[in-house]
Parts: structure tokens; sequence; C-alpha cells
């Protein structure tokens, strides 16, 4: 394991160690916790916070901190192709709650995906995938 991989791997345990210390669970509180992390990572390249987010996501089960991880860090989010979109997708097919927040979080990202409205929960994921890349590559 190189050193990125472990101070990735690192971060994001105190960050899930934060997360399930909070007396209150609720989205105003963890989201507070993800945003002091997202200011630790503004500079940070974006393969490391994609670590990050898959740290947090697979050994942590924590999707929707690590979509929103993501989403608070442009570079990041922008270096994503279709394998790391499917990669965090996995399983999303189960988490009802956590489509919604990705598709939230995408939506608020990419204005061309609001004038899609439902239509974008009856996509694949592969062509979900495609879509939001599409977007992506044609914004200015």
């Amino acid at each position: 394991m190189g050193q990125s991989e472990l101070d990735a791997k690192n971060l994001a345990t105190a960050m899930d160690a934060e997360l399930r210390s909070l007396p209150l669970q609720n989205t105003p509180n963890e989201r507070a916790v993800r945003r002091k992390y997202s200011q630790l990572l503004k500079k940070a390249a974006p393969e490391f916070v994609l670590g990050v987010a898959r740290e947090l996501f697979k050994t942590f089960g924590q999707r929707w901190t690590a979509y929103e991880i993501i989403a608070a860090h442009k570079p990041a989010f922008q270096s994503l192709g279709e394998a790391e979109i499917e990669e965090l997708g996995q399983g999303i097919h189960q988490i009802l709650g956590s489509i919604g927040s990705f598709v939230k979080v995408l939506v608020n990202l990419l204005p061309e995906l609001r004038q899609l409205g439902c239509f974008v929960h009856a996509l694949s994921l592969p062509q979900f995938s495609f879509f939001v890349k599409f977007c992506q590559k044609s914004k200015p």
C-alpha cells in the first residue's frame, strides 16, 4: 500500500470515527463533519479525494458522505470516468435514499440533468454514467 493510499485510508478512518461519534446522527450534523473534511481536502489532488471517498464507501459504508466529498471537490468530480461512476454506483439499486442523494448532488452540479426531471431515475447505471460524463465533458 502506497503512502497516498495509506493517508487516504487514515483520513477516511478519522472521518468515519467522527461521524459515528456524533451524539445525534442526522443530515445537518453529518454534513457539518463532511464540510470540515471537504475544507481539509480543498487543495488535494483529485486522485487522493477519490481515494478517501472510495475508503468511506467500501470500508465504512458511508456512501452518501463519499458522494458529497466528491461533489464538493470540483477537480475530483470532473475526473470521474465511467469506471469510477460504476464503482461508486455498485449496489445503489438496493439503497433508494442514496440514489436520491447521488442524483440530487449530480443535478446540482449538472444543470443539464434538471431538464430531464424524473426521467433520470429510469436510466440504467451505464446509461446514466454515460449521460453524466457527456454533460461533464460538454461544460465550457
